[in-house]
């Protein structure tokens, strides 16, 4: 009888290891003074507007997200452009509390105004972008790592870094060329910013692109003036047109992806948020917003979709399409500029279920034969 109650409560025990473990998230964003502020969406659907955490550092930098190990962070740097200094210097965050620094980077590994910053989701490495050149360097003490510069080719283009994903231990990097066509480029780096020709060649956008973004099914999607394009197997194809300019792009929970379409009107942006779904419709989620400033970003983890239109910010539960919360400049303390999302748990923004099911369900079934033998 005692072993019979005993068994009872292993088995208890691992069927709750089926059950995925969970993970919240912390929206933080960027105001464009420089100051940072925190949402805090969990994932029972409560959303938390805790304001500005940090005063402004100064409109001339720049935020993103990283993993330090196991450690989320965030960084806040602060550009100089000053070659005679050292070069841009940096705040590094906990995102569970945004009131301080936990570490001060005098000099970013001899980087000068970095204009974009893409932070590795494994290994120890962040990614810096300024003009033609990525910069990467070690998150332990942020020195040089790599690097990788796009040469100009005299009277023909002049390159421009617009866009940088990380996937897995490499990078993609989206270059305008700066030329009467128009054109774009979009590279594959392996873990030390050498192209990754084995897997990945470079392919050309035909019209001014914007934005990259890695979709469901190792597919890369870019925005551009008039569509969305989609690379997968080595084949690039349009897959949206627009009459108006696609300024952001993020994956979706299926093989769709969200975007945002901006229309100008004299010195009038105006935003439309959209989705093209997995049965290739494109539905309308929001309109109207006007500013110059757009970014999506999608928690797959909790299936949110967040967004800045404008001067707003809108967070959506994609589960049932429906808006949780949306905060305009006033509210926000003043006008967001960027959003990175950052986890608190040591989760890397999916659940253990990997983990806790595979073992789980070894150990579940061995205790349902003990048991099963018992009787």
């Amino acid at each position: 009888m005692k072993g019979d109650i005993l068994m009872r409560k292993i088995l208890a025990v691992m069927i709750m290891l089926l059950i995925p473990a969970s993970s919240w998230a912390n929206l933080v964003y960027q105001t464009s003074d420089g100051s940072l502020g925190l949402i805090e969406a969990t994932v029972n659907l409560s959303v938390d507007l805790r304001g500005i955490q940090y005063a402004g550092v100064g409109s001339d930098s720049k935020m993103a997200a990283y993993w330090d190990g196991s450690e989320p962070r965030i960084i806040l740097v602060k550009r100089n452009e000053d070659r005679t200094t050292s070069g841009d210097s940096a705040l590094i965050f906990s995102p569970s509390d945004l009131t301080a620094p936990v570490k001060s980077v005098a000099s970013l590994g001899g980087v000068y105004g970095t204009e974009l910053i893409a932070g590795s989701n494994r290994g120890r490495v962040i990614y810096l972008a300024e003009g033609t050149t990525i910069t990467e360097l070690y998150t332990s003490d942020f020195t040089y790592s790599n690097s990788y510069t796009f040469a100009a080719s005299e009277d023909i283009f002049t390159p421009q870094i617009l866009s940088m994903a990380v996937w897995n231990y490499g990078l993609y990097a989206l270059y305008g060329l700066d030329n009467d066509a128009g054109l774009s480029v979009v590279f594959g780096f392996d873990g030390q910013l050498k192209e990754n020709v084995s897997s990945f060649k470079r392919y050309v956008v035909s019209s001014d692109a914007s934005d990259l973004a890695l979709l469901a099914n190792t597919r890369i999607g870019v925005a551009r003036n008039d569509g969305v394009d989609v690379i997968s197997n080595n084949t690039i194809r349009s897959i949206v047109s627009s009459d108006a300019p696609v300024r952001a792009l993020c994956r979706d929970t299926g093989t769709g992806f969200y975007y945002v379409e901006q229309s100008v009107s004299g010195d009038v942006y105006t935003n439309t948020l959209k989705q093209y779904s997995s049965r290739e419709e494109i539905i309308i989620l929001a309109s109207g917003y006007v500013g110059e400033v757009s970014k999506l970003l999608f928690d797959e983890n909790n299936s949110m979709l967040m967004a800045i239109l404008g001067d707003s910010i809108l967070i959506y539960d994609m589960r049932y399409n429906s808006l949780l919360a949306e905060y305009d400049s006033t509210q926000l303390g003043g006008h967001p500029v960027n959003i990175a999302l950052s986890y608190v748990n040591g989760d890397d923004g999916k659940t253990s279920s990997g983990c806790n099911l595979g073992m789980g369900m070894i150990i579940f079934l061995a205790c349902a034969c003990v048991i099963l033998k018992r009787r």
